[in-house]
């Protein structure tokens, strides 16, 4: 089973996206290149974590 592929929520507004989707984003912008990671972050809407 492929990890990457799964959906997961944002931790903040538990909104669901792609995180194979998101894991590229973060390796463009961020040092996180493990999926142990993923389970903590927040989703492309980073407003959501001033709620």
């Amino acid at each position: 089973m492929d990890k990457l592929n799964s959906n997961v929520d944002c931790q903040f507004c538990n909104r669901k996206f792609k995180k194979s989707k998101y894991l590229d984003h973060l390796r463009d912008t961020h040092e996180y290149s493990d999926d142990r990671f993923l389970k903590v972050i927040v989703c492309f809407v980073f407003e959501c974590k001033t709620k």
